[in-house]
């Protein structure tokens, strides 16, 4: 019986930063979710500055 089963899925989450480092995150995450039968959240987060600055954001610092 899976864990989805049972009811009791837990979801196997993972930061991803686009690093070689998360990339292994990642395929780690990818396949303790698959023997765990389990969902995979990737997780991204980045600043505001990244997201909207311009080509002035080399003054901006957050």
């Amino acid at each position: 019986m899976s864990s989805a089963d049972r009811g009791d899925v837990r979801t196997v989450v993972v930061g991803v930063d686009g690093s070689d480092t998360a990339l292994g995150a990642v395929r780690w995450a990818a396949r303790e979710a698959a023997r765990r039968t389990s969902p995979l959240l990737l997780v991204y987060a980045t600043s505001v500055a990244t997201l909207y600055a311009g080509p002035a954001s080399a003054v901006l610092v957050m």
